[in-house]
């Protein structure tokens, strides 16, 4: 029997709401930790204090972590770690790019500074590690254009944590039928404008549509007949999903939306973002795209194919979850240390 992989993870998760990315890397490392051939530790700052064997480094994300007590892994600390683990193979989980997601910056691309900073270390991680994830081929292809064509690499999607399959099971199923209105829930950790909150907003003012939205919402943004429950727990929102029929995502430039994933996972239809991305690539074949000019058209085709729809949900749920997943990380770590 070979001894368990040793992997040493750079990204400390938080128990704390702190959005999708966070949420799916602590349900991944537990997963894989209670499966016994893999042993996790995480990185410490104090070089003396890290495990002296690593097979792998786990790259997640440019931070230690979320919060405010995370810092930015620069180029050199890179160089740092594989001097430190100079045997172990560098598997890198590839995240988004400023150059991509532009919502927060004040500056033109080529003039902000902190940016292309961040870009950078992206970069120079990506073309020097080992092994690279993407969580989309939408995102693999952006990456690939700034950042050339990836050595070794695979997309795997992210997956929900087994709590949204389990409430999904057991909630009531509810059958759309003429008179009812159509109830859509939506999340967003973060607030910023490229969430699209104010189409959000125009959807609730339809007749016949109820809006529910968890998480920040900005507040230059009018919430017209949008109930707003501000940032809430897992458990909370499986509450919530229990009550929808339709979960809505229309963000912009999103690479694999964890929130989504979660929705499937439960077993909600969903609508998302028109212009593509990874919540068209991962949504399709369950969902509806979001039509802005003739919503109400999407209305009545969401009422027509819900029934549909949810079918085709449940029977493919296990592509959704957290399990299905860690069984793909797990064959490129195997496969790298040369276990397959």
């Amino acid at each position: 029997m070979n001894a368990p992989l040793q992997i040493v993870s750079t990204y400390h998760p938080t128990d704390m709401p702190w959005g999708g990315g966070n949420n799916f890397w602590r349900a991944l490392l537990s997963q894989l930790s209670e499966q016994g051939d893999i042993v996790f530790r995480p990185l410490k700052d104090e070089p003396k204090e890290n495990p002296p064997h690593a097979d792998i480094v786990f790259f997640n994300q440019v931070n230690s972590g979320p919060a405010e007590n995370s810092r930015m892994y620069t180029i050199q600390d890179f160089q740092k770690i594989k001097q430190l683990y100079p045997r172990a193979k560098i598997v890198v989980r590839a995240i988004n790019l400023r150059k991509h997601s532009r919502y927060k910056a004040k500056l033109p691309y080529f003039l902000d500074f902190p940016d292309r900073t961040k870009d950078n270390i992206v970069k120079y991680r990506v073309n020097t590690a080992d092994f690279v994830i993407y969580q989309s081929k939408y995102q693999k292809d952006f990456f690939e254009e700034f950042c050339g064509p990836t050595k070794d690499s695979d997309i795997i999607y992210n997956g929900a944590p087994l709590l949204f399959a389990e409430k999904g099971k057991q909630a009531p199923h509810r059958k759309l039928t003429p008179g009812q209105p159509v109830r859509f829930l939506a999340t967003s950790f973060s607030g910023n404008p490229s969430k699209r909150l104010g189409l959000i907003a125009r959807l609730s003012e339809l007749p016949g549509v109820e809006v529910v939205h968890a998480g920040l919402w900005h507040e230059n943004v009018d919430k017209r007949k949008v109930k707003t429950l501000g940032t809430i727990s897992h458990e909370e929102i499986t509450n919530y999903m229990r009550d929808a029929d339709y979960y809505l995502k229309l963000s912009e430039n999103d690479i694999c939306p964890n929130a989504l994933i979660e929705a499937l996972a439960y077993g909600l239809p969903v609508i998302y973002d028109v212009d593509g991305g990874g919540a068209a690539e991962i949504g399709r074949p369950f969902g509806i795209a979001f039509d802005p000019a003739n919503m109400n058209d999407m209305l009545d085709v969401a009422r027509q194919r819900h029934q549909e729809l949810a079918v085709k949900i449940a029977q493919n749920r296990e592509q959704f979850l957290i399990t299905y997943a860690a069984n793909a990380y797990k064959n490129v770590f195997k496969k790298i240390s040369g276990l397959t």
